[in-house]
């Protein structure tokens, strides 16, 4: 079940992806144990959300399919999060979980490199938006993968007992496919959990001066990538560093030409977060709070091609702190945010594992990241919600 869930996570379109999910979680509820009091908490939290966008939805009156679609969107992520709590619970082997991501990711690295290159070899060329229709976008199970094999305290939970020389031969072979994938998302995943695998992001005065040292030099490289000027019509690497010089703009720089297409795309993030915003604004106070709910969709005031459909109005964003705003209004924002601070609460008071609980952290500030810019967990970070449910399974264990 763990691998099926992992591999449709990543390589299956959505409803297989769904089906999947459901006859895990029934698979896993028929030999569920008592669960325990954080779960229900975060189940809590999680129903709550949806269940805003579910009644606001209701009385909006939207399309019964977009409505049932979104439905799905969050009714999946409470399924992913016991399923992963229900499996580790029901499984003898507590390594199961670090076995299975570490296993998995680099069989599927294998196959991503030898896809890569095939195409470099056809194509003749390093053509970076070729490599990445082909062989994938990303795959956040080896960039978890990646950092577990970087533990090295033999008596934590998550440490892979494995000779160095083999553990240095999968972590190579995990770093080339990352590479390959060009994934900024996946590259932050794996700064942002090394940090905090290694305790530099639990609440201390160490904490505080980290995040001072990141910001500064976050500047700092963002403004040499200004100086380098790439553009979008680059090829290879010099795209790539495109890419990421133009990720703040991307994201939040909504003030755009829309008749403009190259402006539009290197902006689209911020353009549509802005559009679901002020739409949400204007239909007044009631909206404000509870959001358009289920089924609402986005205007975007012109028609666009989006994945081989002309559309206008639009189910989803990249931005999931606007997506939830959008469907579940301020309190629904106000109760996702909330639900992630406890939750990093919660885990300094662990005075277990202490790479269970830096995983923890790690889990919950990339989930937070991939929110602003993937759609976090009703969007492209689904599958980390699986993967949380996992570490409450493991930490019920100690």
């Amino acid at each position: 079940m763990f691998f099926c869930v992992l591999l449709s996570g990543n390589y299956l379109g959505f409803r297989p992806y769904f089906v999947i999910i459901v006859v895990s979680f029934c698979w896993s509820i028929l030999q569920a144990k008592k669960i325990s009091s954080d779960v229900f908490f975060s189940v809590f939290f999680l129903t709550v959300i949806a269940a805003i966008g579910f009644f606001s939805g209701i009385f909006a009156h939207h399309k019964l399919y977009d409505f049932f679609k979104d439905f799905i969107y969050f009714f999946r992520a409470i399924l992913l999060f016991l399923s992963g709590y229900f499996l580790i619970q029901n499984t003898p082997d507590k390594k199961f979980f670090v076995k299975g991501i570490v296993y998995l990711s680099v069989a599927t690295a294998l196959i991503h490199i030898f896809i890569s290159f095939s195409v470099i070899i056809e194509s003749r060329a390093f053509n970076i938006n070729k490599i990445r229709m082909y062989a994938g976008l990303g795959n956040h199970a080896e960039s978890l993968a990646f950092v577990l094999l970087l533990i090295k305290e033999k008596t934590s939970i998550l440490f892979l007992d494995i000779k160095p020389k083999v553990k240095k031969i999968l972590l190579t072979i995990i770093a080339i496919s990352v590479f390959l994938f060009f994934s900024r998302t996946d590259v932050g995943i794996i700064i942002l959990m090394v940090l905090a695998i290694k305790g530099y992001l639990n609440f201390s005065p160490k904490f505080f001066f980290y995040i001072f040292v990141f910001i500064l030099t976050s500047f700092t490289f963002y403004a040499v990538l200004e100086n380098l000027n790439p553009s979008r019509d680059s090829k290879g690497i010099e795209f790539f560093v495109f890419k990421i010089r133009n990720s703040v703009d991307e994201i939040f720089n909504s003030k755009i030409n829309t008749h403009n297409d190259a402006e539009l795309w290197n902006r689209w993030r911020a353009y549509e977060a802005k559009c679901a915003i002020d739409q949400t604004i204007d239909k007044g106070p009631a909206t404000i709070l509870f959001g358009n709910g289920f089924g609402g969709l986005v205007d975007i005031h012109r028609v666009v091609n989006l994945g081989g459909t002309e559309m206008r109005y639009i189910p989803t964003l990249h931005n999931g702190f606007a997506y939830i705003f959008f469907k579940t209004g301020f309190v629904g924002l106000a109760l996702f945010l909330l639900f992630f601070f406890i939750e990093l609460l919660k885990n300094q008071q662990n005075l277990g594992d202490k790479n269970l609980k830096y995983f923890f952290t790690a889990l919950i500030m990339s989930i937070l990241i991939m929110t602003l810019v993937i759609g976090g967990i009703y969007g492209g970070a689904s599958l980390f919600l699986f993967f949380l449910g996992c570490i409450y399974g493991l930490k019920n264990t100690e």
